[in-house]
């Protein structure tokens, strides 16, 4: 699985490097190849996330549990990538991808699409941790009320959530919910089909209603195509597919040793490949008259070794310093007092 998060986040690092960045800047000569399709990676994140965050949820015995696993898994690497993306950025000197250090500083909450805080993301690809950190929020709560139990009905409701934004969108048009409910919101509600295939085929796995949890698979692909581009349909699907030879024992190819690593350092590539990527590309294009293929592989290659340095050197110590930390915690407030006794 790892290493199937590790292919999605290639396919859009390769997305972002040739189609993405021909739309803002043009390479200065022909791309060997484009992968129009590579951005439907971010829907495969998406359906793996409902998979691994509900497998979590099964194992965790409280909300504290939970929220300390996703804290330490998102935020560490997540702040030691906003800082290598804005110290390249501004190194390389490239204005289109610099922002005010307000942003910067707003950044760190990963909550900047909130209408009520004034910043944009500092990196295009963050958008997508929005959305994410969202449905950990709505997993926690319905783990905390103890309605996991409940979970098809609430999928089935998330749906209806979407196709009731899709809907007010398509006929009273962009600005139909409001400024603030579509800046804070929007992407939010028109990824839920993908975190609920994702559910689903968590539940199917472990034979938990898995008539159910069909139903629920269902809807989802049905919403995707009416809501989405129809690429989208054929990222779902591939994940379903992809996900069936897993869980059936069938995909040992995906054990090789280069996709093991790429399933490793996956998040950090995801979250510092983007704007310092394409800045290294503009600046070897414009200024060294390097071709789109050779600035693409420099920036591939220093994307992949900074993502590996990433991972082991800030993201799994932090990771596993955080978890020890609140483990010694746990048993420490769960440590019986001595009972005092007064003699007579």
């Amino acid at each position: 699985m790892d290493a199937l998060r590790g292919l999605a986040a290639l396919a859009v690092v390769l997305f972002h490097y040739f189609d993405h960045y021909d739309r803002s800047h043009d390479h200065v000569t022909e791309p060997l190849f484009y992968i129009p399709w590579g951005d439907g990676g971010v829907q495969l994140f998406f359906v793996i996330s409902g998979f691994v965050i509900f497998m979590t949820l099964q194992r965790a015995q409280r909300p504290m549990d939970f929220v300390v696993s996703r804290f330490s898994r998102l935020y560490p690497g997540y702040w030691a990538a906003i800082l290598v993306t804005t110290f390249t950025v501004q190194a390389l000197e490239v204005d289109y991808y610099q922002r005010p250090m307000l942003d910067v500083v707003l950044n760190f909450t990963m909550l900047q699409r909130l209408s009520f805080i004034p910043a944009d993301d500092i990196e295009g690809a963050y958008w997508t941790l929005y959305v994410e950190l969202w449905f950990y929020v709505a997993m926690l709560a319905l783990f905390t009320l103890r309605l996991l139990r409940h979970i098809e009905a609430f999928l089935l409701l998330a749906l209806g959530v979407s196709w009731a934004w899709w809907a007010g969108e398509y006929w009273g048009g962009s600005g139909f919910w409001g400024w603030n409910l579509t800046t804070s919101f929007g992407l939010v509600f028109g990824q839920i089909p993908f975190f609920v295939i994702g559910i689903g085929l968590y539940r199917l796995h472990m034979r938990e209603r898995p008539s159910m949890a069909l139903l629920v698979i269902l809807a989802a692909l049905a919403t995707i195509p009416v809501q989405h581009p129809f690429e989208l349909l054929a990222a779902a699907l591939v994940a379903i597919a992809a996900f069936a030879l897993i869980l059936t024992g069938r995909a040992g190819f995906l054990r090789q040793p280069v996709l093991v690593w790429l399933g490793a350092i996956s998040y950090s590539l995801y979250l510092i490949h983007n704007y310092a990527g394409r800045s290294l590309i503009l600046r070897l294009q414009d200024d060294a008259g390097w071709s789109a293929n050779a600035s693409v592989a420099a920036a591939l290659v220093a994307s992949l070794v900074l993502a590996t340095v990433l991972t082991y050197l800030v993201e799994r110590p932090a990771q596993r310093l955080i978890r020890r930390w609140y483990a010694s915690w746990r048993s420490h407030t769960n440590r019986p007092r001595p009972v005092v006794v007064k003699a007579s």
